[in-house]
Formats: C-alpha cells, sequence, structure tokens
C-alpha cells in the first residue's frame, strides 16, 4: 500500500514542478509593444494610432469624425500652429516602457485646452489603455480610456 500512494504522490509533485517552471518563465503579463495599434478616443469621435519610434511611443490622430473634419488646433499657444486640423495631430508623446508594465515621462497634448500635460500611460488587459495626465505631481491628475479599434 505504502509504494502505491508513493507513486501518485511523486508524479503530482514532479507536475506541479513542470507548472510551476513554465508560469515563472511565462514573463510579464505586459509586452512592451502591447499600445502599438489604433485606439478610439474616449467619446469615439477620433482614431489615435499609437506607434513606437525607437524606444520611445507616440500617438497621432488619424481619422475624426466628418463633423470635425476640418477642426483646427486654435487654442494652440503657439500662434503659427493655431491653423493646423486636428486629424494628424501627435497627441501623446515620448513615453518609455518602464518593464513593469507602464508606459511613463511622456506628455499628451489636450487641443480643446492647448494646454500640454506630463503623463504616463498602462494597459488594462490588451484592449484597454489608461492615459493619465497631469500637473506638477500624479496626485493631481486626470485619466481617460481608449479602447482598441477592433
Amino acid at each position: 500500500m505504502e509504494r502505491t500512494l508513493k507513486a501518485p504522490i511523486a508524479w503530482l509533485l514532479i507536475l506541479l514542478s513542470f507548472a510551476s517552471a513554465e508560469y515563472a518563465s511565462s514573463g510579464p503579463a505586459v509586452k512592451e509593444d502591447d499600445p502599438t495599434g489604433i485606439w478610439w478616443s474616449p467619446k469615439k469621435d477620433a482614431k489615435i494610432e499609437m506607434s513606437r519610434r525607437g524606444d520611445l511611443y507616440y500617438g497621432r490622430i488619424i481619422w475624426v469624425i466628418p463633423d470635425k473634419a476640418e477642426k483646427r488646433d486654435e487654442k494652440n499657444p503657439d500662434p503659427g500652429l493655431r491653423g493646423r486640423k486636428i486629424e494628424g495631430l501627435e497627441i501623446l508623446r515620448d513615453f518609455k516602457f518602464d518593464g513593469k508594465g507602464s508606459w511613463e515621462s511622456g506628455f499628451v497634448y489636450d487641443p480643446k485646452s492647448g494646454r500640454t500635460y506630463h503623463a504616463f500611460i498602462r494597459m488594462k488587459g490588451p484592449d484597454l489603455l489608461r492615459a493619465t495626465g497631469y500637473i506638477g505631481i500624479k496626485l493631481f491628475s486626470r485619466s481617460v480610456w481608449f479602447e482598441r479599434v477592433k
């Protein structure tokens, strides 16, 4: 009887060790390139393309609803840039992956106010991206959610 019990326990321990080794080697849940792709704006009135250039990530408006197709960057603090169309604007820039599931040290430009804020982005699963802009310290922040275009 003792011999028959030892064999299943030994097999169970071997299987558990393989399972834990597989889990440990699977790496982080978030990959460095996860935010790349096309995302809906929070109100779904624009699409933002996230791309990588070198070690940094950027987001550019690639489409706006027809009602806003001719809208200009009127609130830009630089008078020379106020004639630019909203479509084509780079509104997210200089995000660097921190290796822990966050892209830090970036900036977000709000064309509605003409202001630029420090920002970071994080993924909530493969199809949700949260961008948080802040002034000075992260305590004073505001977040918006982007949903991946499918």
